[in-house]
């Protein structure tokens, strides 16, 4: 987990997962027709990209991480109804989808996380929006982001003199005589996912273009999503479970390709304990015929407190 205390001033306090068997505002929640409340923002989350930001990629227990260690500039967004903007300080992927619409589960969903300035120093800011990769849509926004990712790993990987096993789903001693090994580290590999995942046939001027800009993770979301969103007060999905999160979870998911998610399953299943060199993912294993991972927390109940709201228009 992102270290909030180390870099910003919000207090996180003790563990208080344990919250989930009262009414309390824990996270992720199955989302629709708000009971109580009604949308009141005037906006939708608007955004401006940042200037001279070190991304740190890692993948970590509970699914893919970036964090921003510094900038000459934070991204920032500002949401409705608060006075002073929220800066963007890390990025989470998880598979599958943490939170719900009526039920249906995405296949991933990705995570800019918030830190409050000025008034709403102690508070955080998540928006979230889901993964669909039905359409196999090519994202090369996100081909960037996993490219890092895959060689953050490989590296790992490298370090520890192992390499993970596609057919056991498990950490393996590397050999010299099986450096040639189709198993290795298949989706970590910043060479072999390259070339896998980053030479799609027919790829245009405006593609390749694209993809040789610099990290923009609003681009991910302007013009691929709808400016709607639901809305809550909530808690970080990872322990000490902290209810100082306010949630915005965009209602059109990001279409990205079939390949795109298979390389994110699997480098969530083969993250690696920098300090054991052993299997340390979070996630229990899917089914028995696959390596693929569950790294998200179980549905919270639904209480008065979260004031969830359903924003399908914006107030005057």
């Amino acid at each position: 987990m992102y270290d909030w205390e180390q870099n910003s001033k919000v207090q996180l306090g003790g563990n208080v997962c344990s919250y989930s068997l009262q009414n309390n505002n824990q996270s992720p929640l199955d989302l629709g027709e708000s009971k109580w409340w009604q949308c009141n923002d005037r906006h939708s989350v608007r955004d401006w990209g940042g200037v001279g930001c070190a991304y740190n990629f890692t993948t970590t227990p509970y699914g893919l991480r970036a964090d921003i260690s510094s900038c000459a500039k934070f991204p920032t967004e500002d949401l409705s109804r608060t006075t002073t903007p929220w800066e963007l300080v890390s990025i989470q992927i998880k598979t599958p989808s943490e939170h719900r619409v009526d039920g249906k589960q995405f296949d991933g969903e990705f995570i800019m996380q918030h830190r409050g300035t000025g008034i709403h120093y102690d508070r955080l800011t998540f928006v979230s929006v889901f993964m669909d990769a039905s359409g196999d849509t090519k994202n090369w926004e996100l081909e960037k982001f996993l490219r890092m990712w895959g060689g953050s790993q490989a590296k790992q990987y490298k370090e520890c003199g192992k390499y993970y096993d596609i057919d056991t789903c498990s950490v393996k001693k590397m050999r010299r005589n099986l450096r040639k090994h189709n198993n290795i580290t298949l989706y970590g590999n910043y060479e072999s996912y390259g070339t896998m995942y980053g030479n799609y046939p027919n790829k245009t001027a405006t593609d390749r273009k694209l993809f040789r800009e610099k990290f923009r993770p609003y681009n991910l979301i302007k013009g691929r999503t709808s400016e709607y969103y639901y809305g809550y007060e909530g808690s970080l999905l990872e322990p000490p479970c902290s209810e100082k999160v306010n949630w915005r979870i965009l209602k059109t998911p990001m279409k990205i390709s079939k390949y795109h998610l298979e390389a994110i399953n699997y480098m969530i299943a083969a993250h690696i304990d920098e300090s054991t060199c052993k299997l340390g993912t979070a996630g229990k294993r899917r089914n028995k015929s696959s390596c693929f991972v569950d790294v998200t927390r179980p549905v919270q109940k639904e209480t008065q407190i979260h004031h969830m709201i359903d924003c399908t228009h914006w107030t005057d």
